[in-house]
């Protein structure tokens, strides 16, 4: 399933003369064989454990969220994405609004009362915004993030 999936992920996101709408509508409906973008996460775990990849050192993770109580936490997950996507670094966004197994798997890694932003490699916990910001403003951005 896994490699039928991916394939189509490959595939149908990049057909030449198609348009970005149409991208878009390919790339959903493949999600939707597998059961959506979080059973695709899942997918993809999978994958990497049997094939004896270390996730810890590939998955940069960016617990977020779309509902957000203050307009702090949105401007820390705007500051980071800015700086994640300036540095050309991959990262997977996750949104714990949404989905109360990623918010458990959130604070499963970074601890009980944590709040997004939170960021990890993997199963390793790098930190929250303060500790991303320090991290750039030092300018170990890439020790911050296990990279």
């Amino acid at each position: 399933i896994f490699f039928r999936f991916f394939c189509n992920m490959l595939s149908c996101g990049s057909r030449k003369g198609n348009s970005k709408q149409q991208q878009l509508k390919n790339i959903e409906k493949v999600l939707n064989k597998v059961g959506g973008v979080v059973e695709a996460q899942h997918l993809l775990a999978e994958y990497w454990t049997l094939a004896g990849t270390n996730s810890a050192s590939g998955q940069l993770t960016l617990f977020f969220s779309s509902v957000y109580f203050n307009m702090e936490i949105k401007k820390q997950q705007q500051y980071i994405q800015m700086v994640l996507d300036g540095k050309k670094i991959s990262y997977t966004i996750v949104d714990i609004s949404s989905d109360l197994e990623a918010k458990l798997k959130m604070r499963e890694i970074s601890g009980e009362r944590s709040v997004p932003p939170q960021i990890a490699n993997g199963d390793s916990y790098c930190g929250g915004f303060s500790e991303f910001e320090m991290a750039v403003e030092e300018g170990d951005l890439e020790g911050f993030l296990k990279l």
